[in-house]
């Protein structure tokens, strides 16, 4: 870190750890610490009931839970990500093609209420995906989502056997969905094993495009296959050390809802770091 260096204390995490984990650059340990401090917080409902507590439920057997945290970082940084011991140690990654068209009524009813409706070639299948709510905290993505394979391209809702997806499809019929935007990027996957947790490492490289405005995809994506989410962090901490990592609150669905909208580079307002008064940071 250039000049000082940053650690923030907490009960799972030891001052002189946090340090030696944040000597290297002065900004990204401001953001890092954000990650901690989101990490303590989690921490104070216990470690194996944190998962509970911090995702939004729906309660419904037809819908899975997505949990991932997504980091940012600079395509200059990806070769020397793809040489880190912790991900050469997970074996040969998968690499695959992925094309996602996203659809929306023409006046964003479901990007209003906070949901995404996605069609995504992976290999020869298409898969058909309807993310809804959640949040970001620190990077830490929640999201309920439901899938249903479908024979191509288009669009069909009724597919999704879920009360909370008929309430918002049912206004919006197939006929009047249309393409927004699209991603198309390659994914990159390890699957790493860390303590009792499975995590799938997924470093995405592409486009995300609507109409003639793009924006370059470069983010890695921790998901968690099982185990709690606090050992999303503690990857992301771990690779930090070598890597220029960022918590990134904006999935790819908010930005292709930007450029079809024309929002451009436009400012994001981050939520609360949830700091504590217990809480330090030294030089």
């Amino acid at each position: 870190m250039a000049g000082s260096s940053a650690c923030a204390s907490t009960r799972s995490l030891k001052a002189s750890k946090l340090s030696s984990r944040f000597r290297k650059c002065s900004v990204e340990a401001v953001v890092m610490a954000a990650m901690v401090a989101n990490k303590a917080n989690m921490s104070d409902w216990g470690v194996d009931s944190a998962p509970d507590v911090f995702i939004w439920q729906l309660h419904d057997n037809n819908m899975t839970t997505e949990v991932e945290l997504k980091l940012a970082l600079a395509p200059a940084h990806v070769a020397a990500l793809k040489r880190h011991p912790l991900l050469l140690a997970a074996g040969t990654p998968l690499r695959r093609n992925l094309l996602s068209v996203y659809h929306d009524t023409p006046k964003l009813a479901l990007m209003r209420h906070h949901a995404a409706l996605r069609v995504r070639r992976v290999g020869r299948q298409w898969v058909q995906t309807m993310k809804i709510g959640g949040g970001a905290t620190g990077g830490l993505h929640q999201r309920p989502e439901w899938e249903a394979v479908v024979p191509d391209a288009t669009v069909n809702p009724a597919l999704f056997d879920a009360p909370a997806v008929g309430a918002l499809l049912t206004p919006a019929r197939p006929a009047k969905l249309v393409p927004v935007f699209e991603t198309r990027f390659w994914r990159t996957t390890w699957q790493v094993q860390w303590g009792d947790a499975q995590i799938e490492v997924a470093l995405d490289q592409g486009e995300v495009r609507s109409g003639a405005h793009s924006e370059v995809i470069c983010e890695l994506e921790l998901e968690l296959k099982s185990g709690t989410a606090l050992a999303l962090f503690d990857l992301a901490l771990a690779l930090a050390e070598t890597i220029p990592l960022r918590p990134d609150p904006v999935s790819k669905a908010e930005r292709g809802y930007a450029l079809f909208l024309g929002q451009l580079a436009s400012p994001i307002k981050a939520a609360p770091a949830g700091l504590r008064a217990d809480m330090s940071v030294t030089a």
